[in-house]
């Protein structure tokens, strides 16, 4: 058995000879020549991996908890999100005539829902094991201002938008610690409601108290 470079030298050189072979016209002959470098080609690879040529194999990526706080915003004039039922929000189709909009948060948000494709799965599978959302929890969190007060007018310009998320993610955030959220424990903040938020975007707000904050509409959450 030769050293690591020997065989790598030894196998280019059968390797070449192989792709000269795969030129000519395929006869039984010319055949079972292919099949005996071929072999050749093996048993020398085999011989490297022996020697430990290659080197340990790559360690499995490690895992990141790396949970969400989910605040689903219940303005001063609006139902709990316990009390709404999922087939009575617009634009749902097929919905569970029976699940409420604060179940289809923990099932989408949450390990309860790991059965379905939900957002702890999507980002378990899609990192290849290394981003782990279990312990996410859903919030609901009171916050001190109406509907009419949370809804983003249709001609606010850029800059009013801009200051619309701020505002609304420092609310949600400040209901959560008024009650006794413990949001220092979570890698992120998710921000939405089963009313309309004018927000749908994730992104750091540098004016807010945590900046990794994923602010989510309606639309986005029943997409799942």
């Amino acid at each position: 058995m030769g050293t690591c470079e020997d065989l790598t030298l030894q196998i280019r050189d059968l390797q070449r000879q192989l792709d000269s072979l795969q030129g000519q016209f395929i006869s039984p002959e010319v055949l079972a020549e292919m099949d005996a470098i071929s072999a050749e080609i093996s048993s020398l690879a085999q011989q490297q991996e022996d020697l430990g040529c290659f080197g340990p194999p790559p360690p499995p990526p490690q895992t990141k908890r790396q949970p969400w706080a989910v605040l689903v915003c219940r303005f001063s004039d609006d139902k709990d999100p316990a009390e709404v039922l999922v087939k009575d929000l617009p634009q749902i189709n097929n919905p569970d005539p029976t699940q409420t909009a604060l179940d289809l948060f923990k099932m989408f948000f949450t390990k309860q829902g790991n059965n379905t494709f939900n957002a702890v799965r999507y980002f378990n599978e899609m990192s290849h094991g290394s981003i782990d959302l279990n312990d996410s929890t859903v919030y609901v969190v009171n916050l001190n201002m109406t509907k009419a007060e949370g809804v983003l007018p249709d001609n606010a310009t850029p800059d009013e938008g801009a200051a619309y998320r701020v505002r609304m993610t420092q609310a949600a955030q400040t209901a959560a610690i008024q009650q006794g959220v413990p949001l220092q424990l979570f890698y992120g903040i998710v921000v939405t409601s089963h009313y309309f938020l004018s927000m749908a975007q994730g992104g750091p707000i540098p004016e807010a108290q945590l900046s990794r904050v994923c602010r989510v509409g309606r639309d986005w959450i029943t997409a799942g």
